[in-house]
């Protein structure tokens, strides 16, 4: 077996495992040999790697009940879709969302974004402070 990843990077196990460095489409080969000759298996555009980074900021952390806060997503890679929780069982789907609260307390507020049926998701513990 010889397995060509598209990363100039080559493998020689029946079954490897191999782990992509850098956000791309690679096309990947395996070249099949024994006594009777070889063959080549080529899957054009077969492996999609996609790095995103979920990140967010607020214009206030700390404010009161009923006052607006404006999140800001500072994602990286290109997301499709958003999903923030802002940790009071309310959601959003907005790219950057408003939101205000309706009791005091300390509020865990996550962002989750996917591209491509892949996601990755940022919680900020205890990050909204309502007085």
């Amino acid at each position: 077996w010889l397995w060509n990843f598209g990363d100039n990077n080559k493998g020689n196990l029946k079954n490897p495992v191999h782990v992509y460095r850098s956000a791309g489409i690679y096309t990947v080969s395996l070249t099949s040999s024994n006594s009777g000759g070889s063959n080549i298996l080529t899957k054009t555009n077969f492996i999609h790697v996609v790095t995103m980074t979920a990140n967010f900021s607020a214009n206030s952390t700390t404010t009161h009940i009923n006052n607006v806060i404006r999140f800001v997503s500072s994602t990286t890679g290109n997301p499709t879709s958003f999903l923030w929780n802002f940790g009071d069982n309310t959601t959003s789907i907005s790219q950057n969302p408003s939101h205000s609260y309706k009791n005091k307390g300390k509020y865990n507020v996550s962002l989750t974004i996917t591209k491509s049926n892949i996601s990755t998701t940022t919680i900020k513990n205890n990050y909204i402070t309502i007085n």
